[in-house]
């Protein structure tokens, strides 16, 4: 009896972790009912079935002719430190900067994001703390005239879940539609985003970069780490020149960076010129997606100056830590590593040995027969290399002085 009763309570238990893992609404009940929502405005949200994001029915702003807001909000007793996200959609009236109509979304009256125009759903998140958090949508509506639908819609709201863990690729805010173009002085201007929070990247390296470019010119890559108003030390400084406009452009870093999880990570791009140069999409409630500084002045978030757009600036994250390889009936050694002026590669059965930088370029091929190889390195620049042996990745290695 002892015993069934134990498992009982391990089940229980089990059953009441997974019950708080995430908390979800869908709206699949066909009413507000499946949460305890705060839905007192002048104009009330309803539950619609014209396109939801999936199954049935989404949330959508309340109808009402004129200028106003339509405004629904949820209290949360959040139970660990995670995410919370949902996806939303919107039929209105359009405009370069704001929009004749547009929906917010807020986290403790805090602005997170806007959308406007006509959209199709897309997903935001956001990460959360443990505690009690209001979330809030609002349509606001500017004046009579209708146009399209004039209605915001919200479906799948994840009110709060374990954050997944990183596994790597790009890092970013924002989403992949400009909007604004910034620049235009007589003066140096240096933009760009900061990851203040980077314990999920220890470890990872950065190997590439990507921004929305808009302008065939010179730029300069600055990455940082440290600093929390603005960037501390320099761990990369690489000039390219663009030759592709209206797209995402990426750059390879020629000598990548280990992203230390205890520091921000700073990624901007510095121009002098006279004409626009920075892309931004709708703003997405993070002030640390928007820096910038001109003319070598300070930093400062666009969104002190009043103006709520994101910067078009992603960082790729690779684990090189990870790409080790154990090939079957082969003990490979590589040492030292790191290296400095010369690597020796010992296996049995080596018929090719090659290495290769993060760029893929081959810097060193040698067909053999024998069971190991002395690399001179004296000539190879510093940074993250891979060996290959009989055409198979095995080993990463760092060359450094």
């Amino acid at each position: 009896m002892k015993r069934y009763l134990s498992f009982l309570f391990f089940f229980a238990l089990l059953s009441s972790q997974s019950l708080f893992a995430q908390q979800y609404e869908d709206f699949e009940t066909g009413d507000f009912t499946q949460n305890e929502w705060n839905n007192t405005s002048e104009h009330p949200w309803v539950i619609s079935d014209n396109n939801p994001f999936e199954g049935s029915f989404a949330m959508k702003s309340g109808d009402f002719e004129g200028a106003g807001a339509s405004s629904i909000e949820i209290t949360v007793d959040v139970p660990f430190d995670g995410i919370m996200s949902f996806h939303h959609r919107i039929s209105c009236g359009d405009s370069y900067y704001y929009g004749y109509d547009y929906g917010q979304f807020f986290i403790d009256d805090e602005f997170k994001c806007m959308i406007y125009g006509v959209k199709d759903w897309e997903m935001k998140q956001y990460n959360i703390s443990a505690g009690e958090h209001t979330y809030k949508w609002v349509y606001n509506r500017m004046g009579d005239e209708a146009m399209y639908e004039d209605s915001y819609y919200v479906d799948n709201v994840t009110l709060f879940a374990e954050e997944p863990a990183f596994e790597g690729g790009w890092i970013f805010y924002g989403d992949d539609n400009p909007v604004l173009q910034l620049g235009h002085v007589d003066e140096t201007i240096d933009f760009g985003v900061v990851f203040p929070n980077t314990a999920a990247y220890d470890g990872f390296t950065m190997t590439k970069m990507s921004f929305y470019n808009i302008i065939e010119a010179p730029f300069t890559l600055n990455v940082y780490q440290g600093g929390t108003d603005s960037p501390e030390t320099l761990l990369l400084s690489q000039n390219f020149e663009t030759d592709k406009v209206e797209t995402f452009f990426e750059v390879e870093l020629d000598n990548p960076v280990t992203v230390d999880g205890t520091k921000p990570l700073w990624v901007t791009l510095s121009y002098s010129g006279t004409e626009d140069c920075c892309a931004c999409c709708t703003y997405c409630g993070d002030p640390s997606s928007c820096m910038i500084s001109a003319g070598g002045g300070d930093w400062q978030s666009l969104a002190s100056y009043g103006m709520f757009f994101t910067i078009m600036v992603r960082a790729y994250l690779e684990d090189l830590n990870g790409i080790e390889v154990a090939l079957d009936n082969y003990e490979v050694m590589t040492f030292p590593n790191p290296a400095s002026n010369s690597l020796t590669i010992a296996c049995d059965n080596m018929r090719s040995v090659e290495m290769t930088n993060v760029k893929g370029q081959v810097v060193y091929h040698n067909e053999c027969v024998m069971d190991d190889v002395v690399i001179n390195t004296d000539a190879f620049d510093e940074g993250v290399y891979f060996i290959k042996i009989n055409g198979e990745t095995v080993r990463k290695v760092v060359i450094q002085r």
